[in-house]
């Protein structure tokens, strides 16, 4: 019997989960394991889950599995064991592939805060799930049987899913239409954990990679109080890759990268095992700022329209240019966003607005817009004078 709380809302306390299978099979799920029981027939694995966890979080998987563990020594200087439950013929690549996880689990935790789950274990599940699928189950992770690396020695799927630990399970949407809090900060988790291994110039370029991914079909943002019936449909994927750039301009805008990543850490500690809207995570920046980002977050989550810069470069002046500019959108003049443009070595923050605007400069100078500094924004140039 499974009792269903369906909504996020409405989230079990706890959970137990038991299992029987055949006696010369393993059956793991979330939480800790509790007893085995052996009848004349079966085994029985006992699993109890002491925190809170939704319905959507909660599996079991059955096979010959073998159990390994990592060593691990989380930012309390508190020893851990990492179980992973691998598949009997893949024992010896999982054990290679799987020395990864305490490497990405010490990132997380300085990123985010300690390991919410420690009571109920951390486990990484060897799965079959059709087309490579993996799932962030609470405390129980479902990954896939490919064994891949994507970069470096890492599987960045495994980065997303772990993730998930933090922003989804510990802080998770109150409605599923605010769920690109769960996946926006998972796909983010993944550019900055490539940042923290290989420094600004890979960040920059993943963020360039994402932002020529975006659809706009649809607001990241879906209809409240609507039971779905398909959790992330085809024209809302946009909550992955556009939330992620969403966070990364919020950073820019920002400019204050430890205030940045205090707020992230203060949303974990603050709503930890609690519910969590987009209304809050945008009162939780106005507070750490002491500025009003309505107007941003309004633009890029309830609107699937993007900012668009218009521009023109007047090059007709004997000594110098001109850069003329405005939005091509009609937003409030109260919206501020600034937009890195150099003139040489010299860094100049424009402020676009409804109105045209004008920056002359000298005509020997080199100049750019740093495209790094915002996720998604698109330009548009009109013809030279």
């Amino acid at each position: 019997m499974m009792p269903c709380k369906n909504l996020l809302s409405d989230e079990p306390d706890s959970c137990m989960i038991r299992v029987g299978v055949p006696k010369n099979l393993v059956g793991v799920a979330n939480g800790k394991l509790e007893q085995v029981v052996e009848t004349d027939s079966e085994k029985i694995f006992h699993w109890k889950v002491r925190n809170p966890i939704n319905i959507y979080n909660i599996s079991f998987n059955v096979g010959d599995f073998v159990k390994l563990e990592k060593e691990y020594q989380d930012i309390h200087n508190m020893d851990h064991k990492i179980q992973i439950y691998a598949l009997r013929y893949n024992q010896s690549v999982a054990d290679t592939f799987y020395n990864q996880v305490p490497i990405i689990l010490k990132k997380l935790e300085n990123m985010f805060g300690i390991y919410p789950w420690w009571e109920d274990q951390c486990k990484i599940i060897e799965t079959c799930l059709p087309h490579g699928l993996c799932m962030e189950h609470q405390s129980a992770i479902s990954m896939t049987d490919a064994y891949l690396y994507n970069y470096k020695g890492f599987n960045f799927t495994l980065i997303h899913e772990l993730s998930h630990e933090w922003w989804g399970n510990n802080v998770t949407a109150y409605d599923y239409g605010d769920l690109w809090l769960h996946e926006g900060f998972a796909n983010y988790t993944e550019m900055l954990f490539l940042e923290s291994l290989l420094g600004k110039d890979a960040y920059n370029n993943a963020i360039h990679y994402f932002s020529n991914s975006i659809s706009n079909k649809r607001p990241i943002i879906k209809p409240y109080e609507v039971r779905y019936n398909c959790l992330v449909h085809k024209d809302d994927e946009d909550i992955y890759n556009k939330g992620a750039l969403f966070l990364h301009t919020l950073r820019k805008q920002i400019n204050n990268d430890s205030l940045f990543f205090n707020l992230l850490k203060e949303t974990q500690t603050r709503y930890a095992k609690k519910k969590f809207t987009s209304n809050q995570f945008l009162n939780l920046v106005n507070e750490f700022t002491k500025q009003d980002y309505s107007l941003y977050f309004d633009l890029y989550l309830n609107k699937n329209i993007p900012p668009t810069l218009e521009f023109q470069i007047d090059k007709t002046q004997k000594d110098s240019n001109i850069l003329s500019y405005k939005w091509k959108n009609v937003f409030s003049d109260n919206f501020k966003m600034n937009i890195p443009f150099f003139v040489g070595e010299q860094k100049i923050f424009i402020y676009p607005n409804s109105d045209l605007q004008q920056v002359k400069f000298p005509k020997s100078k080199q100049y750019f817009f740093d495209i790094s500094q915002f996720g998604y924004i698109l330009f548009k140039e009109e013809t030279n004078k």
